[in-house]
């Protein structure tokens, strides 16, 4: 892999590939866009040099890297491949009927919020300036001590939501735990946990008391165990990105000399893991949904969109698709257009079609009750509303309400904000986001000067503006990582002060 001296990505000869096959997947599009192509062709370069942005990332920022990336896999890709091969889409749409009409209504809801995404990007980039980075200098015996410690935490806490069900994909939990008690330990299952092993992880290989390649065993283990104590498929790839990703990104400048052996067992391991964390949890979620108990109360909601009185406790929530398989053809007789088709067609599954974004566009923009009243019931909106929640009804989503699972979909950060019907307040809501998620990640590396604590604060924001349902419940996600982050610069700080004392003493006695 050839390489600066900074990042991988940096590679003339990537972007340019990259960049090419984006641009003729969108020129290919465009055949089949039923609307305005214009506005497609605007939106497609818009969604181009935010692919150029995410491999260049000027900033350096995983935040952006990944929210960037995140999007362009929901919308743009899952649009493209939509409009060339004819698949379904994997999650409810509303009323969309894909007419010209609605087609460029999306467009123009996509085009808003890429603009706002693409101006901060721009904005970020001409106010960039050099710093002058922290010193690693803690004590590294305390640190490993915490570093026992936190694997201690994590494997018993997540052993403890895996039986208990607290924050796990599409289940309700078995152990009703206080409101302050609940939030805090489904944050620490989900990325507490993770920010601090990987934090105190890399201080240790800063330190050269752990070597690179034990920092990413350590995130492929932890991984594979909260995929599986969360119940889901996606917690692992995302845990496990952010080493890869800092390497990507950083390169030869985080002094990570693994060999190829190195690299080939790190691999091999993380395939190993990863295939038995997805064995894992389908088995888990076979056994445990055919036990599934319809909900007992026979009111049915109707109308406009009215809130309902019904209460559900919710945990982080599935997405079980129900998808009409395609009749059987022998490959024989499929022509090569037809053979391209149904590949491109599993890989989308397999690769595009789960990440949020172009449905919840789609069901919205196709909804014709949009005001800025809909807008703040949905930023006050309840989790306790479930099924019955705003966009559930938007989507014309067909779960199943049921005692013990609740399954819905997922509108995404540009759904949520154009339930306004409103392109200011969508511009304004992207551009809001986007510098929150930022803005976190810097003081993250700027106070802590951690680049796995970076890019673990990178992904998890991004994930979780990107999944966006009930505005409420991201806002306390974001208030727990800054406060999360407040702890890990307090400890710094204490660390540090503490090698000083030391090296104090040290001095004196010679």
């Amino acid at each position: 892999m050839n390489s600066t001296s900074e990042g991988y990505f940096d590679n003339k000869a990537t972007t340019t590939w990259i960049v090419a096959t984006a641009t003729l997947l969108s020129i290919w599009a465009g055949f089949y866009y039923p609307g305005m192509i214009a506005l497609f062709a605007t939106y497609c370069t818009l969604s181009i040099t935010i692919i150029y942005a995410t491999i260049k990332n000027r900033p350096k920022s995983y935040f952006i890297f990944f929210l960037f990336s995140f999007l362009i896999l929901g919308c743009w890709a899952k649009i493209t491949l939509h409009l060339l091969i004819g698949n379904n889409f994997i999650e409810p749409i509303g009323s969309f009927d894909e007419s010209p009409a609605a087609w460029n209504n999306a467009i123009v809801v996509l085009i808003t919020a890429f603009s706002a995404l693409l101006i901060c990007y721009f904005i970020v980039v001409a106010g960039l300036q050099k710093r002058k980075e922290l010193e690693t200098n803690i004590n590294t015996k305390l640190l490993s001590t915490l570093l026992g410690m936190a694997i201690i935490f994590t494997i018993a806490s997540l052993i403890f939501n895996y039986y208990y069900s607290i924050i796990k994909v599409g289940y309700e939990p078995t152990l009703k735990l206080n409101s302050y008690i609940y939030v805090v330990f489904s944050f620490m299952v989900a990325w507490g946990n993770s920010i601090a092993l990987f934090t105190l992880a890399y201080w240790l290989v800063k330190s050269g008391k752990l070597t690179p390649n034990m920092l990413f065993y350590i995130v492929i283990i932890e991984g594979a165990l909260t995929s599986i104590s969360m119940g889901s498929r996606a917690q692992m790839i995302l845990h496990v990105s952010a080493p890869f990703i800092a390497y990507l990104i950083q390169g030869r400048k985080l002094e990570w000399n693994i060999s190829k052996i190195g690299w080939i067992k790190i691999f091999s391991t993380t395939a190993l893991l990863f295939a038995f964390s997805i064995i894992s949890v389908s088995v888990d979620r076979l056994s445990s949904f055919a036990k599934a108990v319809p909900y007992t109360e026979k009111t049915i909601v109707k109308g406009n969109l009215e809130e309902s009185g019904t209460s559900l406790k919710l945990s982080e929530k599935a997405l079980i698709h129900d998808v009409t398989p395609e009749p059987y053809v022998a490959s024989h007789q499929l022509s090569l257009e037809l053979k391209f088709k149904r590949i491109a067609n599993e890989l989308s599954k397999l690769i595009v079609d789960r990440w949020i974004g172009a449905e919840g566009v789609l069901a919205v923009t196709s909804n014709h009750h949009l005001n800025l009243d809909l807008f703040m019931r949905g930023l006050k909106e309840d989790p306790a509303q479930g099924t019955q929640a705003i966009y559930q009804r938007i989507s014309n989503a067909q779960y199943e309400r049921l005692e013990n699972f609740t399954f819905m979909t997922i509108p995404g950060p540009i759904a949520v904000l154009y339930y306004s019907g409103n392109h200011l307040v969508l511009f304004a809501g992207m551009a809001l986001l986007f510098f929150l998620g930022y803005s976190i990640e810097l003081a993250a590396t700027r106070l802590l000067n951690n680049v796995m604590t970076s890019a673990t604060v990178g992904v998890g924001m991004a994930y979780l503006i990107v999944q966006i349902n009930f505005p409420r419940a991201f806002l306390f996600f974001a208030i727990e990582i800054t406060a999360f982050l407040i702890g890990l610069i307090v400890l710094r700080r204490i660390l540090n002060k503490q090698k000083h004392s030391i090296n104090s003493l040290h001095q004196q006695a010679l």
